[in-house]
């Protein structure tokens, strides 16, 4: 093995654990340094299913129908998962050339898109996030890898295992992300997110919106939430780090009012919140309600939460109001059969059984509506 090879690999490495461009040149460099023609790298995280880190064993277009349909079938997968465990092994010693051929991934993947991989060496490196698997390929002129190219893969595998212990979890850490950021996304709400000085970590759309209005409150320089009023930013400022250093942070809530120049003031939620994937000490939630929103904010709520239509939407808030169908038919203009249909559906969205269940439903959703 030459010196060099094995030093760009490592170098290699420690950036793509980090790096997004240099892990899409990472397969070349484990690739190269066995001489083998292409290489995958997979995770299994212990919480998930197989998940791609980076490839160049075949083209993007083919990546989505191998992990959908080939990756948790593919034999030296499987075999690597059984036989390679911390060890280097060249996949002939358990499955030949000709046994490779006959296989479903070769005749309804490799073939029909052109894909010339019939040799492979692999290591799978179990770690406390989940297990690494390094797969390295080879087409039939250049012949199966041998106890050499087994050797050398080997002798690379600490820094292969570092590498799959940071990206792993780094990975994990932007799904918790992106689903906190989707669960905020689905609240009509405003949820903020900020640090012990009132500076912007995270903003649902809700919130947003008002922020670029700056009715109220705002955010400028360096992130840094304030309110039309400056006696009500210093105060605001305040509460925020009295809540992040709290040594009560179970139950430490506070409330403010927010006056702005449009109309109702705005009524502030105040929390603290304990996020260590934010790699923030102290982190403080803020809900933002706008009681303006009314029964516009409730309906758009019901949509999200249950799908709802327009119709079912008008159904679920005139039974929440105390009216009857015949009522809601009456102000709707519909017939009566077409509102007990729409009740029916909704119903039936919500997982609920009764209408009385449905109008409860209704008044426990998170939203403080205007007196």
């Amino acid at each position: 093995m030459k010196k060099g090879r094995r030093e760009a690999l490592t170098e290699c490495l420690r950036e793509a654990a980090l790096n997004d461009d240099a892990l899409n040149e990472l397969p070349r460099q484990i690739a190269t340094l066995v001489g083998g023609m292409s290489c995958i790298v997979l995770h299994q995280p212990k919480d998930g299913v197989i998940e791609n880190f980076t490839y160049n064993a075949f083209g993007p277009e083919h990546l989505p129908i191998y992990m959908t349909e080939f990756a948790n079938e593919d034999p030296w997968t499987k075999i690597g998962l059984e036989r390679a465990v911390n060890r280097a092994v060249s996949i002939d010693r358990y499955l030949s050339l000709a046994e490779f051929e006959r296989t479903r991934i070769c005749n309804e993947f490799a073939r029909p898109h052109g894909l010339e991989s019939r040799h492979c060496v692999g290591i799978v490196l179990p770690a406390k996030t989940g297990t690494g698997v390094i797969g390295v390929q080879r087409n039939k002129r250049q012949g199966a890898f041998g106890p050499v190219d087994e050797a050398i893969l080997q002798s690379v595998a600490p820094e292969l295992r570092h590498f799959f212990e940071v990206r792993s979890r780094l990975a994990r850490a932007e799904r918790r992300a992106k689903t906190a950021e989707a669960l905020f996304d689905r609240f009509v709400m405003g949820v903020l997110l900020v640090d012990s000085e009132c500076r912007v970590l995270f903003a649902n759309e809700a919130v947003l919106a008002l922020l670029r209005q700056g009715d109220g409150l705002s955010y400028g320089a360096g992130r840094r939430i304030s309110a039309s009023v400056r006696c009500i930013t210093q105060h605001l400022h305040m509460v925020v780090r009295q809540v992040a250093y709290s040594p009560d942070a179970e139950s430490h809530e506070e409330g403010l009012v927010v006056n702005r120049a449009s109309g109702a003031p705005l009524q502030l939620a105040i929390a603290p919140f304990r996020y260590p994937h934010l790699g923030h000490k102290a982190s403080v939630l803020i809900l933002v309600q706008d009681p303006s929103a009314g029964v516009d904010g409730l309906r758009a709520i019901l949509g999200k939460m249950f799908r709802f239509s327009a119709g079912e939407t008008d159904v679920a808030l005139g039974l929440a109001e105390g009216k009857t169908l015949p009522q809601i038919a009456r102000e709707r203009g519909v017939l009566v059969s077409t509102v007990q249909t729409q009740l029916k559906r909704a119903l039936e969205k919500s997982g609920l059984r009764k209408q009385s269940a449905l109008v409860a439903a209704v008044g426990r959703v998170p939203l403080l509506r205007s007196r």
